[in-house]
């Protein structure tokens, strides 16, 4: 699904009233459930990650194709948290270029809203999911999901470690609700920088396949996936990041 500057901005407009009306509007505060240990999300990024960007580089075949970034703002009583993945390929005259951007809403520790774009090389989609009282309305490129009320919804943003365990959570990249299960796989070394960190290995299986990481903290390291192609690509935090 195909949009222009200008559509982008409508659409914009459009979710922005539809959010301030959900917040305004008298429904019943959304509360997550199941975060223990690690609270509520706006504590969370000023203890677990200091309040800084989160910055991460992304790796294809072990080649340094792009950059990932968290950057986190507290709006009143929301926090606004937007996530930005940039890579470029090139292979002799050819040049591949694919961006992800994101922004999810937090309130009273829970996931209420979120809005991401994609563009992959030149093939744009935009997905926009608002929490409602009796469940979620999420539009996406393969069309309109509703999702009834349940335990709080993670995205596939990963930095909240309140994720681990639950059994479905929001594709952003395709607007579905996906059925998953988290394994455990047990630590591993990670290098970041010059530094080697442990780490908790948890796969998805189900409707997601990936490996993301850890640390004893509950600190994103990073990812791991298959690219398209079969490529092998790593998202790893960079030194003094996290």
């Amino acid at each position: 699904m195909g949009y222009k500057k200008a559509d982008r901005c409508r659409t914009g407009r459009i979710f922005a009233a539809a959010l301030i009306w959900g917040l305004v509007s008298g429904a019943a505060p959304v509360v997550a459930e199941g975060l223990p240990p690690y609270g509520d999300p706006a504590h969370l990024h000023r203890t677990l990650y200091d309040g800084a960007p989160l910055r991460y580089t992304v790796l294809r075949n072990g080649k340094q194709v792009g950059t990932h970034t968290v950057t986190f703002r507290e709006v009143g009583d929301r926090l606004e948290v937007d996530t930005v993945f940039q890579i470029r390929i090139s292979f002799l005259f050819f040049t591949y270029d694919y961006s992800y951007t994101s922004t999810g809403f937090w309130r009273d520790g829970a996931l209420i809203a979120m809005e991401a774009e994609v563009d992959d090389d030149g093939d744009k989609t935009l997905v926009r999911a608002l929490r409602r009282e009796r469940g979620w309305v999420i539009d996406g490129p393969r069309g309109r999901q509703v999702v009834g009320a349940a335990p709080a919804l993670f995205a596939t943003t990963h930095w909240h470690p309140g994720v681990i365990g639950k059994t479905r959570i929001l594709n952003t990249l395709t607007g579905e609700v996906k059925k998953v299960v988290m394994e455990n796989r047990g630590r591993i070394v990670l290098a970041v920088g010059n530094t080697e960190l442990e780490a908790t290995e948890w796969a998805y299986t189900g409707g997601l396949q990936s490996r993301v990481w850890y640390d004893d903290q509950g600190r994103w390291l990073g990812m791991a996936f298959d690219g398209k192609d079969g490529s092998d690509f790593k998202v790893i935090a960079q030194s003094g990041s996290v």
